[in-house]
């Protein structure tokens, strides 16, 4: 499939993936997954949460430097540029599974957005796609 979009497309991959909503995964199952598609594609995507409506409960929590810091994002660029693969954001929201009164609907929340996207472009220097 990725042979007859690459051809369609003069011969450039044009495939984005995987849309990974976790980085919490070990470092060589991400480095496997790049080794087997890599040529096929033309970025790698994720989507990027604070946190979810199960276990982040206040806004305090999503707004720590332990979540503000994204350090499994620096990770993913780092290995992507082995393959020189730009990385995209393709999906960020506060919290997975939907928003929660007191959390999503507060101007912390806002804060998180604004902080967050300036981190994104700082370690992935590329743009993000915020769900509202």
């Amino acid at each position: 499939m990725a042979q007859v979009f690459n051809t369609a497309a003069g011969g450039k991959p044009v495939l984005a993936g995987p849309g990974w909503s976790s980085l919490n995964m070990h470092p060589a199952v991400r480095k496997w997954w790049l080794d087997s598609v890599a040529a096929t594609l033309n970025m790698v995507t994720l989507h990027v949460y604070a946190g979810d409506i199960f276990s982040n409960p206040n806004i305090e929590d999503l707004l720590s430097d332990k979540v503000m810091d994204m350090p499994n994002l620096l990770e993913l660029v780092k290995l992507a540029q082995m393959y020189n693969l730009p990385v995209r954001v393709s999906e960020a929201a506060l919290l997975s599974y939907g928003g929660v009164q007191g959390v999503s609907d507060v101007a912390g929340s806002a804060v998180w957005v604004l902080d967050s996207a300036l981190e994104v472009c700082l370690m992935a220097r590329t743009a993000s796609i915020f769900t509202g």
